[in-house]
């Protein structure tokens, strides 16, 4: 359950301890994909990209068997994060499969979620880059509905960089600025430096 605690809080070493111990339990198999999700979780945002992949594909295995759908889901979600950079194909296909079950869950954080994340994975595509643009700004529609200050801020830094990297100066200048005022109002230093460190390339070029 701190699964995201322990992210939002970067404390990924905490959560891998913690999962660590209960792993080393008997767990039961529904329990058990829940506890290798949290790890995975830790793991894949802590930096541990290979063991992050081996648990939420064991997740992802134990909650097929179970029919624990959300489970599967966010499984299949890490499993596209671990792998994005050396397998841009196979996560573009995790994504997709992860998009259909949050969308018939009616998840909508999570929906809202794995749709920036699945415009991300495309933009690592050659040729996909108008898929990528539109599912990040839908993405960018329903943060915006839930007044999400930090996820917001994540999609649309990803929009300016996407738009940019297209020759479309003045659409990412006001992406980068939606993420500038975002990550100040979540108070979420990295980004802000990161929206001020994109307008000020767009300023040089």
């Amino acid at each position: 359950a701190l699964a995201w605690w322990w992210y939002f809080h970067d404390a990924a070493a905490e959560g891998l301890a913690w999962c660590s111990e209960c792993l080393a339990l008997a767990l039961a198999a529904p329990l058990r994909a829940r506890v290798l999700l949290a790890a995975a979780r830790a793991a894949v945002h802590g930096g541990q990209l290979a063991a992050g992949l081996d648990w939420a594909t064991q997740a992802s295995q134990l909650a097929r068997q179970t029919g624990d759908t959300d489970t599967l889901a966010q499984g299949l979600l890490l499993q596209a994060i671990a792998v994005v950079v050396h397998a841009p194909g196979q996560a573009a296909a995790l994504m997709a499969e992860c998009v259909g079950h949050f969308a018939a869950l009616g998840q909508a954080w999570d929906l809202a979620l794995a749709t920036a994340l699945q415009g991300m994975v495309l933009a690592w595509h050659p040729g996909t880059e108008d898929a990528a643009e539109a599912a990040l700004a839908d993405a960018r529609e329903r943060f915006l509905a839930m007044d999400d200050a930090w996820c917001l801020a994540t999609t649309t830094r990803h929009l300016a960089r996407t738009t940019a990297r297209r020759g479309h100066v003045a659409r990412s200048r006001q992406y980068a600025c939606e993420t500038l005022a975002a990550a100040v109002r979540a108070g979420f230093s990295l980004l802000e430096a990161g929206a001020r460190h994109h307008l000020a390339q767009l300023a040089w070029a």
